[in-house]
Order: C-alpha cells, then sequence, then structure tokens
C-alpha cells in the first residue's frame, strides 16, 4: 500500500486532511469487500508527514483516528517509530511517542530488545525474532529476553515480533564458522532457505503467544532493480519482497498485477496454522495444541524440516478442531457442514 503523507492544508493554526484518496485506496481492505473472504486488514500504519510543523502534526494524528472511528473501521492504527533505534535514538523516540500520544493517544510501536531506556516510549514492542531465543553460542541480538520476562517487563502492552537479516545473517559479512552456525536455521522468509522454514513463523507465533507479526516489506526490490532477475538485500535472497511486478512484458495478454511468491503461500499457510492452534486452545484443547504444534516448531531456531510431519501435524489439527468443533458453528443454517481451517 502507499505510504506518501496524505494531502493537506495547514492554515491559520488549523490543519484540514483530505481523505478522499487514502479511503479509496484502503476501504475495500478495511471493510472487507476486497476479497470474497470478506477478510479484513488487522493494522494501519499512521502516514506521517514530517514537513508539518509540530501542532499541525499533532491535528493530524488525531485527523486520522478520528477518520478511521467515524468509517467504523477496526483496524488497530500504530505510529510507526523509528525503525531498530540504537541508544542514540532513544531521546527521539521518546519525543515522538510523546508527540503521538498528546496529539490522539495512537500506539507508537517500537522495533528494539527489552531495554528500559526506550521501554516507555513503546505501546507495542517489536524485538527481533532471535531476541525471544538465547543463543548458547554467538549473540543473534543484543539483549536477547525469553518471553516470561518480555511479559513481565510490558505488562498491558502489546507484544509483537518480526524477523530481520539476524534471521538469516548479518548482512554480506563473511562469517566465521561458529557465528555462520549462529545464524542458521531461524525461521525465514528467504528464497534458498528451506520451505518448512519460511512457514515457521505462524505456528511459533502461537506457541509463543505474542500478539502479532510485523514484516518490514512486501515489495522492497521493486525500487531497488528488477526482482525478475535479483531480489538480493541485506544479506538474503528475497527479503522485504513477496511480491513480484506483473507487467504486460511479463505476462502477454494481462495487465499490471502483483504476482505472489511461492514464500507467500506459505506464509499464509503458517498463519493458518497460527489460527488453528489458537482456536483449539479457545475450544478448550491448550494441552492438545500445544502438543502438536511443538511436532514442528521447539524454537526460533528448532524447526523440523522434514515436510511429512508439517502434513501429519495439520492432519492431527484438522481431526482436533473436528472433534471439538461446536456443531452450532460446524453446521450451518440448513444443516450443511462447513469445512474447518
Amino acid at each position: 500500500m502507499g505510504i506518501d503523507p496524505l494531502p493537506t492544508r495547514w492554515r491559520d493554526g488549523r490543519l484540514a486532511v483530505d481523505f478522499s484518496a487514502y479511503g479509496a485506496e484502503l476501504a475495500p481492505f478495511l471493510e472487507g469487500t476486497a476479497l470474497p473472504s470478506g477478510a479484513l486488514f488487522t493494522t494501519g500504519e499512521v502516514r506521517d508527514d514530517p514537513r508539518l510543523p509540530p501542532e499541525a502534526r499533532a491535528q493530524l494524528y488525531r485527523a486520522i483516528k478520528r477518520h478511521l472511528l467515524e468509517k467504523g473501521w477496526p483496524a488497530l492504527l500504530f505510529f510507526y517509530a523509528k525503525d531498530e533505534p540504537t541508544a542514540a535514538d532513544f531521546p527521539f523516540v521518546h519525543r515522538q511517542a510523546r508527540a503521538v500520544r498528546q496529539g490522539s493517544r495512537i500506539p507508537v510501536l517500537v522495533t528494539a530488545p527489552l531495554d528500559g531506556r526506550v521501554l516507555g516510549a513503546a505501546d507495542v514492542l517489536a524485538p527481533v525474532l532471535n531476541c525471544f531465543y538465547p543463543w548458547p553460542g554467538p549473540a543473534t541480538c543484543p539483549r536477547p529476553a525469553p518471553l516470561p520476562a518480555l511479559r513481565r517487563a510490558l505488562g498491558a502492552r502489546r507484544l509483537f515480533w518480526h524477523q530481520s537479516r539476524l534471521s538469516h545473517g548479518c548482512g554480506e559479512q563473511v562469517l566465521d564458522a561458529a557465528t555462520a552456525r549462529a545464524f542458521t536455521g531461524w525461521a525465514s522468509y528467504m528464497v534458498d532457505h528451506p520451505v518448512t522454514l519460511n512457514r515457521a513463523m505462524g505456528p511459533l507465533g502461537s506457541l509463543a503467544g505474542v500478539d502479532g507479526e510485523l514484516y518490514f516489506a512486501m515489495v522492497y526490490q521493486f525500487d531497488h532493480g528488477d526482482p525478475w532477475e535479483d531480489i538480493r538485500a541485506f544479506g538474503g535472497n528475497g527479503d522485504g519482497t513477496l511480491f513480484y511486478p506483473g507487467t504486460p512484458s511479463r505476462l502477454p495478454g494481462g495487465g499490471h498485477v502483483p504476482v505472489e511468491s511461492l514464500r507467500l503461500k506459505v506464509l499464509r499457510d503458517g498463519l493458518e496454522d497460527d489460527e488453528s492452534l489458537r482456536l483449539l486452545s479457545r475450544l478448550g484443547g491448550e494441552q492438545e495444541a500445544q502438543r502438536a504444534v511443538r511436532t514442528v516448531v521447539r524454537s526460533g531456531h528448532d524447526i523440523s524440516r522434514d515436510p511429512a510431519t508439517w502434513d501429519a501435524f495439520r492432519a492431527r489439527l484438522r481431526s482436533a478442531l473436528n472433534t471439538r468443533w461446536p456443531p452450532a458453528v460446524a453446521t450451518g443454517q440448513r444443516g450443511r457442514t462447513r469445512d474447518t481451517p
């Protein structure tokens, strides 16, 4: 989706915001009309405009939040603070958080490991996946913290996680053998990693109990070359690129359409695993869900690579849900049994 600032007019201390293009772009996704299934976007990012003076930006935040409320769009609106800030960036992140909260109380998302110096600025903390699972050898996260410690520190705040180059290496630098092993085997969206690692984030999310997942880009390479020829970025093939550009030259007789990668389809399978596991838990099968998920994932770097094991895992989930599925839900108004996830 677009990232350009919204058209605004600042005059005599008042800000006017033009939401027409924004609404036309996002309404089908936030109202569930874009897909036959009625699926909804669950989150929306604030499109900031650093060109505006501070008092105008505060009005912009309020206007965006008010617009979503008036439209009845249920998505979680969040303000994406500086990506992976260093200690030198922490004062800037705190200033951003204060400005957003004063203007609108929109949650502020910070992609950082657990750190008391920045925790007060975060309503949604999103450490990289590696930070949840301490590694016994070379560090793959500057401040790893197991999930219980994260939950205690965050309290009522939301906990997301995300992948970065730490999930597949450290950029293009040459690593020694021990460090290379430390960055091998993590859940990953890279092209040349096993498909089971591509799928693992979904069930890992259920195992860890995180509230959401952030991924920084879907079409990164569109602005950095021809994705059909090269999608390497940040030391990984496919980092930030999950679609390919479908153009008339590539798709004879067609128009301009996004072409989804096989990785995106596998990512979807993993999210379906996550939803099925959480549904099974809600239906009283929490222990059964935990036993099932541990057959395929135990941690962010302990993941089964056997496709047959994953097939058996999905069949096990399906059987458990069929057993526990409430008859009133499983049967349509005319008595037709619907498929379970």
